[in-house]
C-alpha cells in the first residue's frame, strides 16, 4: 500500500511509534523540507536523530518484532527545501512530504 503524510515547515511531527505490519517493510521517501528523524531499534543502546533531506530513502522493517521506534521529531526552515525543486514545486517549499510504500513479504 501506499499514503502520504504532508507535514508544515517548521511545525510538523509525528510522534514516536512502532509500526505493527508484519511480514512488511517500509519504503519512506522524503520530498521539500528537511525532516529531523529519530530511530531506535531494541538492540541499539540510544536513539539515533538524522536529518531525512528531500530525496532520501528510509527503509525499515515494519514488523511487531522488529520493533523500530521512529518519529518525525520536526521539519526545518522552508530554507532546507532544495531551490530548484522549490521553484518548480512551490508547495514544497513550505512543506515535506513522507511517501509512504508498505511491502508484505
Amino acid at each position: 500500500s501506499m499514503s502520504v503524510i504532508q507535514y508544515v515547515s517548521p511545525t510538523g511531527r509525528f510522534p514516536a511509534h512502532v509500526d505493527h505490519c508484519n511480514n512488511s517493510f517500509v519504503y519512506l521517501m522524503s520530498l521539500g523540507c528537511t525532516a529531523n528523524f529519530m530511530v531506535k531499534g531494541p538492540t541499539m543502546e540510544c536513539k539515533m536523530n538524522f536529518k531525512l533531506n528531500s530525496g532520501d530513502l528510509l527503509v525499515f522493517n515494519a514488523s511487531t518484532q522488529a520493533a523500530i521506534l521512529h518519529e518525525v521529531v520536526s521539519i526545518d526552515h522552508e530554507s532546507s527545501c532544495p531551490v530548484e525543486l522549490a521553484n518548480r514545486f512551490p508547495v514544497l517549499q513550505q512543506h515535506r512530504y513522507g511517501v509512504q510504500c508498505r511491502v508484505k513479504l
